[in-house]
């Protein structure tokens, strides 16, 4: 009989020490993603710190410009195109090429089309957005617009990093605009390298831009 009893009091210590190591797996799979999560906005934040000390470095970008403050439409949850409309066009001085700021006075987009009291905003986040930037203080590349604007063309011996300030070099847009920073660097094997762009906003989020009226 005491064996008998002896045998299901191991039984049942096997048992429930079974179950407490299920239960402390399960539980650190459910809290492994937020862990996760959690790093990711850390990451996010950083980032956003960095670049808005980017911009704090800069020169106030539209000190000696004149612009015009328009607000963005919202086309949500439809606009995916990269493209923004804005409530200001032709009778509010607005023309096609002009420069378009965004959050931070980062470079944003131009003026594609106009019409009397709206126009549309083509931005680095469009897909057929090209134009040229320097990495730091000297080494050029070529930005891709996209969803997630990519830096190409980088020469691979060039001293680019991760984290360098980006800023504009192409004529369509004053010099020296701030574009945001290398938030990641592939130098690969060839003789280019790229990246991506780092900007301290999401386009969605975009309530207001401002519109460089004397440029170019």
């Amino acid at each position: 009989m005491k064996s008998f009893v002896r045998f299901f009091v191991i039984c049942g210590a096997a048992a429930g020490a079974a179950l407490l190591i299920w239960g402390y797996r399960a539980w650190e799979e459910t809290n492994r993603f937020p862990r996760e999560a959690v790093l990711v906005e850390a990451e996010n934040a950083r980032l956003k710190i960095e670049l808005s000390s980017l911009a704090e470095k800069m020169c106030d970008s539209t000190g000696d410009e004149e612009y015009l403050e328009a607000r963005v439409f919202a086309e949500y949850p439809w606009n995916d195109r990269g493209t923004i409309i804005v409530n200001a066009g032709g009778a509010e001085g607005v023309a096609v090429g002009m420069a378009v700021l965004g959050p931070g006075d980062f470079l944003l987009g131009r003026v594609r089309t106009v019409r009397r009291h709206t126009a549309e905003v083509e931005t680095i986040f469009d897909g057929a957005w090209r134009s040229s930037v320097a990495l730091g203080n000297s080494t050029k590349a070529v930005l891709e617009g996209g969803r997630v604007p990519r830096l190409t063309l980088i020469p691979r011996d060039g001293g680019a990093a991760e984290e360098m300030s980006v800023t504009n070099i192409s004529p369509d847009f004053p010099l020296g605009k701030p574009v945001g920073i290398i938030a990641a660097l592939d130098k690969g094997s060839g003789v280019w390298a790229s990246g991506t762009l780092g900007v301290p906003y999401a386009l969605p989020d975009v309530a207001s831009v401002k519109i460089l009226t004397d440029f170019p």
